[in-house]
């Protein structure tokens, strides 16, 4: 049985000092990374490095996540820290509980939750199976796209020519919206069943039905992809993928929400604490498009909001590790994550052009398809002429930032994104 496990832990502590922001950054030529034995990508150099020095010393791919992790607590504060929270997929590897919230008597009686490998989503792609967790993450929406796009049977063919590209990326961006719809409907599942509606986002006759109703000549209005609920974005993410020398692995992805959370720090250890509370819905409340806000995702105690992380571990026919993936950046950690696996496992990239290459993002509310400004005009163009809504991202940062290792010719090949200077490590 695949031993594969995800553990949320809600609000830890650290002390998180220095910032660092990149904005505007345009791509730069970086070196390809490729180890041998060992791999880790942070957003931060220097952090990737304590991950590899600690995976050195024979400790397990866990501590060595978590040692990067406190790290990047300190060099990107803004971002995430153990006053924060993370989702982690675990691969053949033990972890320890930890975990608290708020009060010494809340410290007392928290737990972080744990799910089995039977409770993972899990779909596959080709010759692959990927690994994700379900909700309150947004692990089924990442599915839900993926399968919708199986039915393209996309190959390096689909991306051989600026007319086929902009075809390629229409379905993507459609494929985008069919699933953001349904995200809305998703909450923490030991307050509100979830069975039936994972296994409908889980499911290739349910991405079947949503496939066919794609128009490769045009765009549709936001009602035509049936939203019932809107949830608010969540924001300040950091991602880590890392693997060990004994082939186990971790996708791990940490928040505070918003740029430097609550905005409070701890007069005491100088913890920056969280504001994970924004990222539940508020009853009554309706956007701008007339959607409620969900009542799957309503304020409860000890719930846990609708997040958009999905960190993702894929595993070979041989139950080995072939892709460790994951991104930070609200809504955009999903269709970044999606737009990398594509680029590696259907269109045949590298990880480092995967990673590197221009992405797109709809997220259906509001309906508007982003485009990073390296994107080509044919593309553009191809958008345009299918109605859709276009708006150019310039401040790279706001495109999702992923972290990738990929297992390739007997070696571990690693891209940290360049959207924030990240630098991965590994031996």
């Amino acid at each position: 049985m695949i031993n594969t496990t995800v553990v949320i832990i809600v609000l830890i502590l650290v002390h998180a000092l220095p910032l660092v922001l990149y904005c505007g950054l345009k791509p730069r030529k970086v070196p390809t990374y490729s180890f041998e034995t060992a791999a880790v990508a942070a957003d931060a150099g220097n952090c990737s490095e304590i991950g590899r020095d600690i995976l050195r010393q024979n400790a397990s791919a866990v501590d060595a996540a978590i040692a990067s992790l406190l790290c990047v607590g300190l060099m990107n504060a803004h971002n995430m820290g153990i006053g924060g929270g993370f989702f982690m997929t675990i691969y053949n590897a033990q972890t320890a509980s930890a975990g608290g919230i708020i009060t010494l008597e809340d410290l007392r009686g928290y737990r972080a939750h744990y799910l089995l490998p039977k409770d993972m989503v899990n779909i596959s792609i080709g010759n692959y199976t990927l690994f994700v967790p379900s909700a309150p993450t947004s692990g089924p929406v990442l599915a839900l796209i993926l399968n919708i796009l199986k039915g393209y049977n996309f190959t390096s063919d689909s991306i051989s020519s600026p007319k086929q590209r902009a075809l390629t990326y229409h379905r993507i961006a459609e494929a985008f919206k069919f699933a953001f719809a349904r995200r809305g409907m998703m909450g923490d599942p030991r307050f509100v069943n979830m069975t039936e509606f994972v296994s409908n986002m889980t499911s290739e006759y349910f991405a079947a039905k949503l496939w066919s109703k794609i128009s490769d000549n045009i765009t549709r209005p936001t009602g035509y992809y049936e939203p019932e609920f809107y949830t608010t974005d969540d924001h300040g993410t950091s991602h880590l993928s890392l693997v060990a020398e004994d082939g186990s692995a971790v996708s791990v992805t940490s928040t505070i929400n918003l740029y430097f959370g609550s905005k409070v720090r701890s007069r005491k250890n100088g913890i920056i604490f969280n504001d994970e509370m924004d990222d539940f819905s508020s009853p009554g409340t309706k956007n701008s498009f007339d959607l409620p806000s969900s009542p799957a995702n309503f304020i409860m105690p000890d719930k846990i909001p609708l997040s958009s992380m999905c960190p993702v571990i894929l595993l070979d026919q041989n139950k080995s590790v072939k892709m460790v993936v994951g991104a930070s950046g609200g809504p955009r950690i999903i269709t970044a994550t999606a737009q990398v696996i594509m680029n590696v496992l259907w269109f045949n990239y590298t990880v480092k052009d995967a990673v590197t290459e221009p992405r797109v993002h709809n997220q259906l509310n509001p309906n508007v398809t982003e485009f990073e400004k390296e994107m080509e005009k044919a593309i553009q163009e191809g958008l345009q002429e299918r109605q859709h809504t276009l708006k150019m991202v310039t401040n790279l940062l706001s495109g999702g930032i992923v972290q990738a290792i990929v297992r390739d010719k007997g070696k571990w090949f690693v891209e940290s994104d360049y959207r924030k200077e990240g630098r991965p490590a590994g031996y």
